[in-house]
């Protein structure tokens, strides 16, 4: 019996250096049964020609395959466009410079398959930078937990963009992600399933983030942006919001003493703890679990980090 069809949606912006790995990283898995949707989001290097080129050696691979390019309209909308596309029973997302396991795909459809009631599945996740002795491993085994501190900014995201597949008809029936939530919407989707126990996990690294220096998700602008949409416009969040500002905040301020690395810079932050110590000082234990956690993760994991970095060089 022929497997469910899964739609794979590849929004793709300006990664010429990176999107023939990901695209190998498709390529590879072990499922068969896949449409690849890639939507080129005004790209002014030469990424969607290098993915043109590569998909059309591996035009059988893919039950279906969507090839677009247009201007730019940015990620979320170009991921919505990807979902209106898409024919599959459960959408994966992945983004344009990460990578995939061969058996990520076959894994978390197997998890669907056999929890019904399961509505999003994400994965374990290595964060992949330019050197790989620094390297980070994420797990999710309390699911709902991560989710949440991945609201207050205290822990690493649950990257639903690349680490996470759904049934579709949830996205046919509560909407595509929040254009104002340009951030946010994935997690917006990944909290709502959260509180209502529709969110799981498969325990197994299946995923490469790579962290850029200047990557989509360092953008200050739009974080704050997000955050005020979604603190004035959506009441789920209401009793999170006062403590978020406060981590939002805090995530700002230490971000320009990291970067600019002055007095300057260190007095602002030392009265922002004055006069929220509690909450900063929260934050700051938290942040600093986190990133202890997923190094100490990372030396027990060396074999799968190798595994995805060797893939760049197939």
């Amino acid at each position: 019996m022929a497997r469910p069809l899964v739609s794979v949606i590849v929004p793709l912006f300006n990664k010429e250096k990176y999107i023939l790995s990901t695209i190998k990283s498709v390529v590879s898995q072990d499922y068969d049964n896949l449409e690849l949707i890639l939507i080129d989001d005004g790209s002014t290097d030469n990424s969607f020609e290098i993915a043109k080129r590569m998909l059309g050696l591996n035009e059988g691979r893919f039950k279906r395959m969507v090839l677009l390019s247009r201007e730019n309209w940015g990620m979320t909308k170009t991921k919505n466009q990807g979902i209106s596309l898409a024919y599959g029973v459960y959408v994966a997302f992945l983004d344009a410079d990460d990578l995939w396991l061969h058996s990520k795909v076959s894994k978390q459809v197997d998890f669907l398959e056999n929890n019904p009631e399961i509505q999003l599945v994400l994965c374990n996740h290595v964060m992949l930078y330019s050197r790989k002795s620094k390297s980070k491993c994420v797990s999710f085994d309390s699911i709902n937990g991560k989710v949440k501190n991945w609201l207050m900014l205290t822990g690493y995201g649950g990257l639903l963009e690349s680490t996470g597949m759904v049934r579709k008809f949830v996205l046919d029936e509560i909407g595509i992600f929040n254009p104002n939530l340009e951030m946010w919407a994935a997690l917006d989707l990944a909290f709502s399933k959260s509180i209502n126990n529709r969110i799981g996990c498969v325990s197994e690294y299946l995923c490469g983030y790579r962290v850029l220096p200047g990557g989509w998700h360092n953008n200050k602008q739009d974080l704050v942006a997000s955050f005020s949409y979604l603190a004035s416009n959506l009441p789920i969040y209401t009793p999170y919001v006062d403590e978020l500002r406060v981590n939002l905040e805090t995530y700002l301020r230490l971000w320009k003493v990291r970067n600019e690395k002055s007095l300057v810079a260190l007095r602002p932050f030392i009265v922002w703890l004055g006069k929220h110590p509690v909450w900063v000082i929260k934050f700051l234990v938290l942040t600093l679990a986190r990133v202890y956690s997923a190094q100490i993760s990372a030396l027990g994991n060396r074999r799968i980090i190798n595994n995805l970095y060797d893939l760049e060089l197939q």
